[in-house]
C-alpha cells in the first residue's frame, strides 16, 4: 500500500464521518490528524501500511460514533448554546417579533412583510429551543440586522417612535445572548451563516425602501439584479444550513449582484446624493458580506478538494 492509498483510506474515513454526523470542519481536521499520526506510529513499529491504517481506524472507533461524540460538544456551526442563555435569547427574540408585528399590522404594505418575518422567526426560535445546530447563527444574523437597522433609523430620524426603540433594545438583547462569548463558540460555518442572514436582511430592506414607491411592486422589472441577489442570498443560507458546498457560488453571485445593482441604481438616479453614504453601507455592505461568506465557503471546498486529490491521486 502506497502513501496515496493511505490518503485514500483516511479520506474515506473522514468522508463517512462528515456524511453521517453534523460535525464541524475543525473536528474533522482534528480526527484526520489523529488518524494520520496513529497510522504513522504503527508503521514506525513495523506494521504493514494496510494493517496500520485499519488498526488506527479501529482504535479511533466507527466514524459515525466518533462524529456523534464530537457533535455533542461542538457541531458544524459551533458549540451548543447554554440553557441560561438560550431561554433569554428566545424570549427577547420572540418579544421583538410580536411587538414589531403589532406595530406594523395597521399598515397594509408592512403587515404581510412582518407576518413573513414572524413566521420565519418563530421557526428559528422553535429550532433553537430544539437545539437544532443552525438555529443559533441564523437567529444571531437576523437579530443583528434588525438591531443595527433600528439604530441606523434612530440616528437618521430623531423622532423615532418609542415602540421602535424598545424593539431595538430587545433585538440587541437577543443578539447579546446569541453572540459568541469566546472565539470557539461559533465555527467558520456558523460565522458564514450569521453573515449571510444579516446580508439577506440588509439587501431586502434596501431594495424595498430605496426603490421609488410607485415601483416597489414591480421590482422584478426595475431591479432584476436585486431580486437575483436576494434569491442568491437565500440560496446561500439554505446551502449553509444543509452544508452544501455549492452554496459558495450563490454567495458569490449575491455579492456581485448587490454591488452592481447599487451602481445601476445610482446611475439612474434612484440613489440621491443625500443617501449615497447610507446606501453604500447597507447595500454594498451586504454585497461585501456575501463575498466574505463565499470566501469562507470556498475555503471549505478547497479543503475537500485537496482531500479528494490525495485520495485519487494514485489511481
Amino acid at each position: 500500500m502506497s502513501d496515496r492509498d493511505i490518503d485514500r483510506e483516511i479520506q474515506r474515513y473522514r468522508s463517512e464521518m462528515a456524511r453521517s454526523t453534523n460535525v464541524g470542519r475543525a473536528d474533522l481536521d482534528e480526527v484526520e490528524d489523529h488518524l494520520r499520526d496513529l497510522t504513522a506510529e504503527l508503521r514506525g513499529r513495523g506494521m504493514p501500511a494496510m494493517d496500520a491504517v485499519a488498526e488506527a481506524a479501529r482504535r479511533l472507533g466507527e466514524p459515525t460514533e466518533v462524529g456523534r461524540e464530537h457533535a455533542r460538544v461542538r457541531t458544524a456551526f459551533g458549540g451548543a448554546l447554554p440553557t441560561l442563555r438560550m431561554v433569554p435569547a428566545a424570549l427577547f427574540f420572540s418579544a421583538a417579533l410580536f411587538i414589531k408585528f403589532a406595530h406594523d399590522l395597521p399598515v397594509n404594505v408592512l403587515a404581510w412583510k412582518s407576518g413573513i418575518e414572524v413566521s420565519f422567526g418563530l421557526v428559528m426560535v422553535f429550532a433553537l429551543l430544539s437545539k437544532t445546530p443552525w438555529a443559533r447563527p441564523a437567529m444571531l444574523g437576523f437579530a443583528l440586522f434588525q438591531a443595527i437597522d433600528i439604530a441606523r433609523l434612530d440616528i437618521a430620524t430623531p423622532d423615532l417612535l418609542p415602540v421602535t426603540k424598545v424593539t431595538g433594545v430587545l433585538w440587541f438583547g437577543a443578539a447579546a445572548f446569541l453572540a459568541p462569548w469566546n472565539r470557539r463558540e461559533l465555527a467558520a460555518e456558523g460565522v458564514a451563516l450569521t453573515l449571510q442572514v444579516y446580508a439577506f436582511g440588509m439587501a431586502l430592506v434596501h431594495l424595498w425602501f430605496f426603490i421609488p414607491e410607485s415601483e416597489q411592486f414591480t421590482t422584478a422589472y426595475y431591479a432584476p439584479l436585486g431580486l437575483l441577489a436576494i434569491g442568491a442570498c437565500a440560496a446561500s443560507a439554505f446551502a449553509l444550513v444543509h452544508r452544501i458546498r455549492a452554496g459558495a457560488i450563490a454567495a458569490l453571485v449575491a455579492g456581485v449582484a448587490l454591488i452592481v445593482e447599487w451602481g445601476r441604481q445610482y446611475s439612474v438616479g434612484w440613489v440621491s446624493d443625500s443617501y449615497v453614504t447610507e446606501t453604500l453601507l447597507v447595500q454594498v455592505g451586504a454585497g461585501v458580506l456575501s463575498l466574505l461568506v463565499a470566501a469562507i465557503s470556498l475555503r471549505g471546498v478547497r479543503g475537500t478538494m485537496r482531500g479528494w486529490g490525495r485520495a485519487v491521486g494514485g489511481s
